[in-house]
């Protein structure tokens, strides 16, 4: 579809220009703007044009006498001192960061067109690799955001999606919003048509890496009440965004209905392995269940599976390099290294100038 026509209207002229500059370079595939610091012509322009405006994001000085029947949805820009009568109207903070901004816009935006669909044409292609260890204990989330960083850091656009039920993310990424994975679930229980620029209004950019993520659901409860076709559909919209080059996929430790529904839809699969007896063991039973689960369901999983031995030990246990895994050699061997995870102020940063990180660099490099 075309993209969204935004008007902005403020009479603050350094401020319309800073706006509109920051939204050509960072969204130049998601508006087509036109912006305005006086009433009279913002008026003409909505009188004249044929076709609705999809977004007016206006200061309050300039919004008096504007035909509203010309706007789908109008947003006032608020300085924190708006008078009464704008009260009812959506609103958002004028000074905040850019895409702070934006999100606050596509979220107003797609919660008032639930059921319209606005497809961001896009030709990129996008990989999606599921992060999945039958066993806790191994890794497998310094290995996701580990890998998802050593791809931002080849300048890769990465979304990293955590599907634990209990989630680690706030340990790494600043997860403090308005917005979160619970407003996801709910769009797709609602079965909105308009998901995307939801999607694109509740996630958080990550200043360092520019890593594109979801903040925790409210309750790891909720968790159970989406459908793994539900899930399926949240993968293929991240995908059909085409803002990504990769998608990691920080999968729970389970095999049930949901995470293979979520292996269905990967096109890669880190299965994360250690050296111990448990991993063994439930090596074994997660092979019995792919052996019944992927003929029945046409998954193919074994042709996705990239075997990573964690924290490997060159002198340590060597049964699980004897099993035979769906006929798959083991690809990479990790060594265990010291201090892989610092805590700096309230979070952990992952150590990439290591063993740990080179051989990550090694992998991700294969995308």
């Amino acid at each position: 579809m075309a993209k969204l026509h935004l008007v902005i209207a403020d009479s603050d002229e350094s401020y319309v220009e800073s706006l509109i500059s920051y939204l050509t370079d960072s969204y130049p595939q998601k508006f087509q703007v036109s912006y305005f610091t006086k009433e009279d012509y913002l008026v003409k322009h909505l009188s004249d044009t044929s076709k609705k405006v999809d977004i007016l994001l206006v200061g309050p000085e300039l919004s008096e006498y504007i035909p509203k029947d010309k706007i789908n949805t109008m947003i006032i820009l608020s300085d924190g001192r708006l008078p009464e009568k704008y009260r009812s109207c959506a609103m958002v903070n004028k000074y905040q960061t850019g895409d702070k901004l934006v999100s606050s816009i596509l979220n107003i935006f797609s919660e008032r067109n639930a059921d319209e669909v606005y497809i961001q044409s896009s030709n990129k292609p996008t990989r999606v690799i599921g992060v999945y260890s039958p066993t806790g204990g191994t890794g497998k989330t310094s290995i996701a955001i580990g890998s998802a960083m050593q791809s931002a850091l080849r300048d890769m656009p990465v979304f990293y999606l955590n599907l634990e039920n209990a989630q680690s993310t706030p340990l790494f990424f600043d997860c403090k919003g308005e917005q979160n994975l619970s407003h996801i679930f709910y769009f797709l229980k609602e079965k909105s048509k308009n998901i995307n620029l939801k999607i694109e209004g509740v996630r958080i950019v990550d200043p360092k890496y520019n890593i594109h993520y979801f903040a925790p659901p409210e309750s790891v409860l909720e968790f159970e009440e989406i459908s793994p076709d539900e899930l399926q559909y949240l993968i293929n919209q991240l995908k059909e965004l085409g803002c990504y080059d990769v998608i990691f996929i920080d999968m729970s430790s389970n095999f049930d209905n949901r995470n293979l529904a979520v292996l269905q839809a990967c096109d890669e699969i880190f299965l994360v392995l250690t050296q111990d007896d448990i991993s063994g063991i439930k090596l074994k039973t997660l092979i019995s269940e792919m052996d019944i689960a992927s003929p029945k369901s046409n998954a193919n999983l074994n042709d996705k599976l990239t075997l990573i031995i964690n924290k490997f030990n060159p002198m340590g246990p060597t049964q699980i390099e004897g099993l035979d895994i769906l006929g798959k050699p083991i690809s990479l061997r990790i060594p265990k290294v010291s201090s892989l995870l610092t805590r700096q102020s309230d979070k952990y940063v992952i150590n990439l100038n290591n063993n740990f990180g080179e051989a990550l660099k090694g992998l991700v490099n294969k995308y």
